[in-house]
């Protein structure tokens, strides 16, 4: 078989493997940088080895420079993909809470944290979801009650939970520990 076609396959695998061992390191000593750093760590060492791995191996005797540029471009592109999908897969749970309370902190220039958590709390998150989700047909309201109408939505969170146990992330955020005590 190709190296540089075993080079190709076992980069996804290796981002995925290396991510889920530094996010574990990172939520067992606390004395290393926060787990949501992991991914960009992941994408740095897999761009150090697997970029020019493959452009030695996709090198052919009597290749120019440009061949060996171009070809270099090419595995960075594909590796910063996967590093990508990655960070993306690894984040999408969080992201949007995040994005959420940097965007209020901004709409409001300063704010004190407990004015913010009185802006996104609980109650706020349901007031601010449920119409979308009932708009979405995603949920149903029947003699007071919610119901979920769609599966899609749910099949992806599940298939996210055993990803997220590989990655050392806990399923939901109320099982997370301080970081301090997770020993």
């Amino acid at each position: 078989m190709n190296v540089i076609l075993i080079i190709l396959v076992a980069i996804p695998f290796a981002v995925v493997l290396m991510n889920a061992a530094l996010n574990r390191a990172a939520r067992r000593w606390s004395s290393l940088p926060g787990p949501h750093t992991t991914p960009f760590v992941t994408g740095a060492l897999v761009n150090g080895t697997a970029v020019p791995l493959l452009t030695f191996a996709s090198a052919q005797p009597g290749d120019g420079i440009a061949d060996t540029l171009f070809g270099s471009l090419y595995a960075l592109s594909y590796v910063n993909c996967v590093v990508f999908l990655n960070w993306f897969v690894f984040s999408v749970t969080d992201v949007s809470m995040h994005v959420h309370l940097l965007v209020e902190i901004h709409r409001h220039g300063t704010i004190r944290p407990e004015e913010l958590h009185a802006l996104y709390n609980k109650s706020a998150i349901i007031e601010a979801r449920l119409p979308r989700l009932l708009e979405l047909r995603q949920l149903r309201l029947e003699d007071g009650r919610l119901y979920v109408r769609g599966s899609a939505v749910l099949l992806g969170a599940r298939l996210l939970v055993p990803l997220r146990r590989i990655l050392g992330i806990p399923p939901r955020p109320q099982d997370a520990q301080d970081p301090a005590t997770a020993h």
